[in-house]
């Protein structure tokens, strides 16, 4: 009888598959949600250090090279104020709230390619997309540690998502120089 892989959730894999779905996270990444001064910051804002965009890339790699039903979790490190100072709301002095951890799921092939559902979920926000959304997300996410940011990823303009851009959008950043 297979057993489950505690720390992936697949349950009865063959060692390849196994082997392609583990991943373990390096690094820091920072994810909040402003909750104020949110007319010109709506949505997510993440940003990692160079370690956490490697491990990002290296798992969003996996989820887009597997194509199926994938999810995985990764923790959310609270952004420092160097972190807040980059989009700078209000001097970096808005008020903000950041989840516990982000919750990455990834709808298989025969799914709509640009699908983007990113949302708060009691303590962790999650994230649903489509293999395109996160191949845009992994070329977004290796351009952090060479300054690259200050723009958006959301539902595409003639998804039925649109009407809610402001809130599912999720905001790139580059790490401060520190």
């Amino acid at each position: 009888m297979p057993r489950e892989n505690r720390r992936t959730g697949w349950w009865g894999r063959s060692s390849r598959e196994r082997n392609m779905t583990v991943w373990v996270q390096q690094g820091k990444v920072f994810l909040w949600r402003y909750r104020e001064g949110v007319s010109n910051y709506p949505g997510g804002h993440l940003t990692a250090d160079v370690a956490g965009c490697q491990s990002l890339e290296e798992l969003l790699t996996k989820f887009v090279d597997t194509p199926r039903n994938r999810q995985a979790m990764v923790r959310v490190t609270r952004p420092t104020e160097d972190v807040l100072s980059v989009p700078n709301n209000r001097g970096g002095k808005a008020k903000w709230s950041s989840p516990e951890e982000l919750q990455i799921e990834m709808l298989a092939e025969s799914a709509n390619p640009v699908e983007w559902r990113f949302q708060p979920k009691g303590f962790r926000f999650q994230l649903v997309a489509g293999k395109g959304k996160l191949l845009e997300l992994r070329d977004a996410i290796r351009g952090i540690p060479r300054g690259k940011g200050d723009f958006a990823i959301g539902p595409e303009d003639d998804s039925p998502e649109s009407a809610a851009w402001e809130d599912m959008c999720l905001w790139i950043w580059w790490m401060p120089r520190v």
